[in-house]
């Protein structure tokens, strides 16, 4: 599989919390509790198996997601798979679906080398 097509799988992949739906057990998404807090869906897409993690409050509310997404961002260049993740400080209600709706995400998240270089503040959604 080309570099560049795995590495939108992991993109395509971590943004299904804007589109929950698209995580639901009949699109073949396995769910495992990890604790109270933290859950992971695990699913494949082209045969790539992505898991993601999610952190939320004690009410539900999306605090952080991360995964591990194939990328070129290592110390020679070369890909490999790379902590990959996001916050969540806001969340907004549109069409019946509460998102995410502001956002900061990047690439080694959760490590000491996190490089930001995402936000959004989402004001507007539409589900068809």
């Amino acid at each position: 599989m080309e570099q560049l097509t795995r590495s939108s799988i992991g993109r395509f992949t971590g943004e299904f919390f804007w589109l929950p739906s698209a995580l639901l057990l009949q699109h073949n998404v396995t769910w495992k509790a990890i604790d109270e807090r933290t859950i992971q869906a695990s699913l494949n897409i082209d045969g790539e198996l992505i898991t993601l993690t999610l952190v939320t409050d004690f009410n539900g509310k999306l605090l952080k997601l991360s995964f591990l997404r194939w990328g070129e961002h290592t110390e020679d260049g070369s890909y490999a798979y790379i902590p990959f993740g996001g916050e969540f400080q806001e969340e907004q209600t549109f069409g019946g679906f509460t998102i995410p709706a502001q956002i900061n995400a990047g690439w080694w998240f959760g490590t000491e080398r996190y490089l930001e270089f995402f936000r959004a503040k989402v004001e507007q959604a539409e589900f068809r």
